[in-house]
């Protein structure tokens, strides 16, 4: 449950309500499979834009929804002919998974079938997040900080919970469990971020 929101928060929220014409609805969510939030930006036919919040972070609710509204002013501020929204489907999926069949084929034989099946939506779900939202990122961290100081000490606890949770993908042992061609990618893109 989201009590308060920031000064800051609110007027962003009321920027997005400005520029977009539609509001804000916050819903927690039990787990999201990527990150600390996640927001469905409004179609026509949609009154709000709804920003998903993981229940464990709510307490960083303040520097999430403003960082959300960031991606959906991003999106908003594009001429409507080039507003593009990444996609996967079977045929990406398909595609990827041809890509790294060949590192696939010998974590076979140190990973159980069921758990490699879940790892590898992980890899798939996860790098897509990263190379599709990460550039975006940055650029939300940058306008954030720099124009909204009252969230500062919010956005920085929220970056060091996200790096504290990057951190154990640097052990040798996920490096060895994990496809290279994904491995180099996410770090590469992890560092990028951080």
């Amino acid at each position: 449950m989201v009590s308060s929101l920031p000064k800051a928060t609110l007027a962003i929220i009321e920027t997005v309500r400005e520029k977009t014409g539609k509001g804000i609805k916050i819903e927690t969510v039990p787990n999201l499979p990527v990150g600390l939030a996640k927001t469905k930006i409004a179609r026509e036919g949609m009154d709000f834009h709804t920003i998903f919040l993981g229940e464990s972070y709510t307490s960083l609710a303040g520097y999430l929804v403003a960082h959300e509204c960031g991606h959906i002013l991003r999106f908003f501020a594009a001429p409507e002919s080039e507003r593009k929204v990444p996609i996967s489907n079977e045929r990406t999926r398909r595609i990827a998974f041809a890509q790294i069949q060949k590192e696939l084929s010998v974590l076979k034989a140190m990973i159980p079938p069921p758990a490699l099946t879940e790892l590898v939506e992980m890899w798939y779900h996860g790098l897509i997040h990263q190379l599709t939202s990460q550039p975006a990122d940055v650029m939300i961290e940058r306008w954030l900080h720099s124009e909204y100081p009252d969230l500062r000490n919010l956005q920085r606890k929220a970056l060091d919970l996200i790096h504290k949770q990057t951190i154990p993908a640097l052990d040798s042992k996920v490096a060895k469990m994990t496809p290279r061609t994904i491995y180099i990618a996410s770090m590469a893109a992890n560092y990028a971020f951080f």
